[in-house]
């Protein structure tokens, strides 16, 4: 049921916004033009979050869209929430497309003052944009792995396939992967059973990727794609995981600071990121990264980690 506004910010979406995201590299026209506003029309939670999307991007010249786009947004969660648990090959596109747009939209809303605005954003925390992310990530993280039939299929998959090619089977490690961060350069070389090989081979194609199409998505869903031995190892405090989140760290917010000029919605984005980890008001050190990934421990406050400073 769409309302004049509804239907202006649609039309809004369909005139402005969806090129600000081709422009930023995420996918191309078929996709964001064509495809997504076809697709909302059967899936009412992907229309609410482009509605939601689109009235962010709007506010930034006209007021009073505050509501539009915290109501939209509420709806789109709200009909996620039981979407999931019905995953199909149909509705996962639509899946998809709803939280990688969802994402954009927290990224965009993230310093709570520009975007939108409204009281409840300026009071937000400083670390709330994070949790907004991981809530969208999870979605991607309940589809995943994609069917090579969809659209998406391309954007966020973990390929590692070539690795198979550079195994050193005298040593038993993979040839391929070069340190990328000399604050974790004693976790190289990289053994066939370390269980920290996945995720560095996929850090290690993030660093390598970086100018390619997509790159946005793939960092910022990064924390949502960890295979589940190094996720145990990080939230159990394990020092070396924790050090390869820290190198994470620093690729994302050195990324978000040099696009910020070319991408509306990481504008916001690089005002709550510290240049620091350590001076993250969440708590300081790895507990950002353990805000992205659903809550830290307590024992993460006593780890000391001056040694591996950034």
């Amino acid at each position: 049921n769409l309302n004049l506004i509804d239907m202006k910010l649609f039309h809004h979406y369909c005139t402005k916004v969806w090129p600000t995201i081709t422009a930023a590299k995420v996918s191309g026209p078929e996709i964001w033009r064509d495809y997504i506003p076809e697709l909302a029309f059967d899936y009412p939670f992907l229309m609410h979050a482009l509605l939601a999307f689109s009235a962010t991007h709007l506010s930034r010249t006209e007021t009073g869209l505050e509501q539009y786009v915290s109501s939209h947004r509420l709806d789109a969660l709200r009909l996620l929430r039981e979407a999931v648990l019905e995953i199909s090959e149909n509705n996962t596109d639509a899946l998809v497309a709803s939280a990688l747009i969802l994402i954009m939209d927290s990224l965009a809303n993230a310093s709570g003052n520009g975007t939108v605005g409204n009281q409840s954003l300026n009071s937000m925390s400083p670390s709330a944009w994070i949790f907004h992310v991981k809530g969208a990530a999870t979605i991607l993280t309940a589809v995943w792995p994609l069917s090579e039939r969809s659209k998406f299929h391309n954007i966020i998959s973990v390929d590692l396939s070539d690795l198979g090619d550079v195994i050193n089977p005298d040593v038993g490690t993979i040839t391929e992967l070069v340190c990328f961060d000399e604050s974790i350069a004693d976790l190289y070389p990289v053994g066939l059973d370390s269980p920290y090989l996945i995720t560095l081979a996929y850090l290690d194609k993030l660093h390598r990727e970086k100018n390619q199409g997509d790159f946005i998505l793939r960092v910022f869903t990064f924390p949502a794609l960890l295979d589940k031995t190094f996720l145990a190892l990080l939230m159990t405090g394990d020092l070396g995981a924790m050090r390869i989140m820290r190198s994470y760290y620093k690729l994302l917010r050195g990324f978000a600071t040099e696009v910020k000029d070319k991408v509306w919605f990481l504008e916001g984005v690089t005002q709550v990121l510290p240049q620091d980890v350590d001076e993250y008001s969440g708590g300081g050190g790895m507990h950002m990264m353990l805000d992205f990934l659903g809550g830290g421990l307590p024992s993460m406050t006593t780890t000391n980690f001056s040694d591996f400073s950034l």
